[in-house]
């Protein structure tokens, strides 16, 4: 596919159908949200990471002709937490949904290949349907689906649209991102190495009086609570280099989303002596 949300909306929006029940965690990807409510599938969203939830709306579910289908992502883009995926696994098994997984934010990072959060929780391959990016962790552009099931891939290539009427991703990014997947399955240190600066960046904003979520993901939400002082944080940070863009409701709660290439001490208060928590 051309790009992650391409995949998400073409795999929801064209395996599901009318008569079929879509369990979605109440913050997945809007890509993942188009290709739903597209699908005519009923829909019922549980709150965030609740696996409990999730379990309880199984039970509640009468015997159904269609199919049950369970979405989440490993590692979600705005908050950078991730749900207990042994344990859906554990869920797939016991009530046979089918699970559809975004690694797009795990790809790379996580695993000991490099190949997601399913490798790296020991839930290798337990979802049915996996959708990720050639972008973000593996540098090129363009997106995958995986599926053991072959006709998950034949419905794919048939009939989703954004598949079948868009122009082809471009040889050289698919070149790249192949390369890139044989090269980051050796880049065992270098995901030791950002793991240990996302740690650094984690503690050393806490330190600084900053409200940072608990985790252990490189995605880290500095959640300042108020859009205009959010704005000013990133004029701020933009300022002395690094690239921010200000998250502002209704995209999600105030949180700067910040990409940068940055050693372990370059922490936000001695880079910019102005900004304080607030």
């Amino acid at each position: 596919m051309n790009t992650g949300f391409s995949a998400n909306s073409a795999v929801l929006g064209g395996l599901p159908k009318k008569g079929d029940l879509i369990l979605a965690d109440r913050l997945v990807h809007a890509s993942m949200l188009d290709g739903i409510i597209a699908s005519g599938a009923r829909l019922r969203r549980f709150a965030h990471n609740d696996l409990d939830a999730l379990e309880l709306m199984l039970h509640e579910e009468p015997a159904l002709d269609g199919v049950i289908f369970v979405v989440t992502e490993s590692v979600y883009s705005m908050d950078g937490d991730s749900p207990d995926l042994k344990r859906l696994a554990s869920l797939r098994k016991r009530f046979g949904f089918c699970w559809v997984l975004d690694e797009a934010h795990a790809t790379g990072w996580y695993g000991a290949t490099g190949s997601g959060l399913q490798e790296e929780q020991g839930a290798f391959a337990a979802a049915d349907i996996v959708v990720g990016t050639l972008g973000k962790g593996l540098g090129s552009q363009g997106a995958y689906v995986l599926s053991h099931a072959p006709e998950v891939r034949d419905a794919l290539i048939n009939f989703a649209g954004e598949f079948v009427y868009s122009t082809y991703l471009a040889p050289s990014c698919a070149a790249a991102a192949l390369a890139a997947v044989e090269r980051v399955k050796g880049m065992s240190g270098e995901r030791a190495e950002l793991h240990a600066l996302s740690h650094a960046w984690r503690d050393g904003l806490l330190e600084a009086g900053f409200a940072v979520p608990s985790g252990d993901s490189p995605i880290i939400p500095l959640i300042l609570g108020d859009s205009d002082v959010t704005l000013k944080y990133a004029t701020a940070l933009r300022a002395v280099g690094f690239m921010v863009s200000a998250i502002r409701p209704p995209r999600c709660p105030c949180v700067p989303d910040v990409s940068a290439s940055r050693s372990a001490g370059a922490f936000l208060p001695p880079c910019c002596p102005p900004l304080s928590p607030p």
